[in-house]
């Protein structure tokens, strides 16, 4: 670094960093650098030294004479683009349908469509010629596109997430989690007893925790201080109670789940290599010929693939007729379980229409995608609801559809473009033009009681009324830009939305949000009750009510602090009680 670097007019180091190019940094999401095994780092490590692709890296990398990009499902400069679609869309559905399981698609339960990982891959020309000559010679020119995005994927899963726990140090690690796991909840509940929603045993004397023994590889710690040790325990708890769940008991217990993510991708190459062959067989790729289910030369192809991804088959010295055999044995010994993209959730019409509106409850379907089933299934595992989870599915649903259907009164708002009123062009041009950094030079204002109008033009104050707002309109972006006209939304009979707005603005307790608030508070009410020592079952069903929101991206993003949305949600029942 410079000893003496230029600095700008506050004292901080100017780094240079010019204006954020959005189209590079979307083209490197969508490009893909090879990798090989570095026998000197013990690591897998990308070709060119392409750590990063910054332009100054990929620009020296190019001066390679073994440098080779590969552009994948180029479309043509002319038209017509119909077979290009059409090619692009079946390689696309051969990825989902196939891959989807081995690659743990998460489209489906994120809630967006699946699309291609890459479009452009950084390969040595060596390699590249390797793997074109191998698609050719096994016949696999009309999908070259998909299976060198398939080799990409695969071998960036495999060197990212896979090989480093087939390591013995890390499969250690595996084996003792649950164990370890067990003796951890010991722990916190031997130090908890008060708080562990029991009656605790009068009889048993509370525990201390006398020393903490910290064992290093060169060295144990004892920490006897009793205040200190059970700060310890408690922050490790509080950190836990912090999680999804909120509880720091179900969050702790999952964690052997993650190892058993782990254990699960040791599987990682038996269900790639069957992928590719029921891929090569439904399609048609390649046609078996008599009785022999897994003939040599298919196996031959598999195992050269998985070869390309990094995945050894057999020792290098291996013959091939070694590795055809273990292709086969990985094919027949296993089996890939479907991924649930949708199922069939009837819920209990009667019971929520006794709470919530019909034309909201119509938005809603039986078949219910991958993306609502987890919201539905965190919401009862976490809140103890699980005979309702299939109302809090529907509820889910209805939500995320109607999320967009309100949306946007500003920035898109072409429902009502042709009749637009004066009020609500001022309001729009208000808050449009403080986000674009205009000043307010003048404020008039009136209260409740008084006929008096009264106005601000100094700038101080208004200079303050201005950083309110941008505030307010930043941090309370589902008040501002959705809902703010009467809106009625209806599902026709050929499943289209009809949304009609009338043209003046609702009134505070007339919004979805306090509607939709106020059935789901009664909802709870009456079919989860509080206990009989429940003194504040406000407080969950405000939790339950909030969670529902943020997971159905009711607040724009599921990035924001629970306790915001809780609030929020206390704030949209007390408008309507008081209506």
């Amino acid at each position: 670094m410079d000893d003496n670097p230029k600095r700008n007019h506050i004292g901080d180091i100017d780094l240079n960093l010019g204006k954020y190019n959005w189209q590079e940094s979307r083209k490197n999401r969508y490009t893909y650098v090879f990798k090989f095994y570095d026998e000197k780092m013990q690591h897998y490590m990308p070709h060119f030294d392409l750590h990063s692709k910054s332009a100054q890296r990929l620009a020296k990398a190019a001066q390679d004479p073994e440098y080779f990009e590969l552009k994948l499902y180029k479309s043509p400069e002319f038209p017509p683009f119909d077979f290009y679609i059409q090619t692009d869309n079946y390689q696309l559905s051969l990825l989902v349908s196939f891959f989807k399981e081995v690659f743990q698609e998460k489209s489906f339960y994120e809630g967006y469509l699946p699309g291609h990982q890459y479009y452009s891959l950084i390969l040595p020309k060596t390699k590249y010629l390797e793997i074109i000559n191998f698609i050719n010679d096994y016949g696999l020119l009309p999908v070259r596109d998909l299976i060198f995005e398939l080799i990409a994927i695969a071998q960036n899963i495999y060197t990212e997430k896979i090989a480093f726990w087939e390591r013995p140090d890390m499969q250690k690690l595996v084996a003792s989690a649950e164990k370890e796991t067990t003796k951890a909840i010991r722990i916190i509940e031997k130090l908890n007893r008060h708080n562990s929603g029991k009656a605790p045993d009068r009889d048993i004397p509370d525990s201390k925790l006398l020393k903490i023994n910290f064992v290093f590889n060169d060295e144990t710690i004892g920490l006897e201080h009793e205040w200190l040790t059970k700060e310890f325990v408690e922050h490790f708890r509080d950190y836990y109670g912090g999680l999804p769940y909120k509880n720091w008991r179900l969050d702790l217990a999952r964690y052997p789940d993650r190892f058993k993510e782990d254990q699960e991708k040791h599987q990682f190459k038996y269900k790639l290599a069957l992928s590719f062959y029921n891929m090569f067989i439904e399609t048609g790729l390649y046609r078996l010929t008599g009785d022999v289910k897994t003939p040599n030369k298919l196996m031959e192809c598999i195992a050269g693939l998985l070869e390309f991804s990094l995945i050894k088959v057999a020792d290098d010295a291996a013959p091939e007729s070694d590795k055809i055999r273990t292709v086969r044995n990985w094919i027949k010994r296993n089996k890939i379980k479907p991924m649930i993209t949708q199922a069939k959730v009837p819920h209990n019409a009667a019971r929520l229409l006794r709470y919530f509106e019909a034309d909201f409850m119509e938005l809603g379907e039986e078949i219910k995608k991958a993306d609502i089933l987890s919201i539905a299934g965190y919401i009862a595992k976490r809140f103890d609801l699980e005979p309702l989870m299939a109302d809090f599915a529907h509820l889910a649903q209805c939500l995320k559809q109607i999320r967009w259907l309100l949306r946007s009164d500003f920035s898109v708002n072409k429902t009502i473009q042709d009749k637009r009123f004066e009020e609500f062009e001022n309001f729009k041009q208000l808050f449009t033009s403080l986000q674009k950094g205009t000043a307010i030079t003048s404020f008039s204002y009136k209260l409740e009681g008084q006929n008096n109008e009264y106005k601000l033009e100094q700038r101080l104050p208004l200079y303050l009324i201005e950083e309110a707002l941008k505030c307010y309109a930043e941090a309370q972006k589902v008040e501002i830009d959705s809902d703010l006209l009467q809106t009625s939304v209806k599902r026709s009979d050929n499943g289209s939305f009809s949304v009609r707005h009338k043209l003046h603005f609702s009134l505070p307790h007339q919004r979805f949000a306090v509607r939709f608030v106020k059935s789901l508070y009664d909802y709870l009410l009456a079919e989860v009750p509080p206990a009989e020592f429940d003194y504040l079952p406000s407080l969950r069903y405000y939790s339950i009510i909030a969670a529902l929101l943020i997971r159905s991206d009711f607040f724009y993003t599921q990035n924001i602090d629970e306790n915001f949305a809780v609030e929020k949600v206390k704030q949209w029942h007390r408008l309507s009680l008081s209506s």
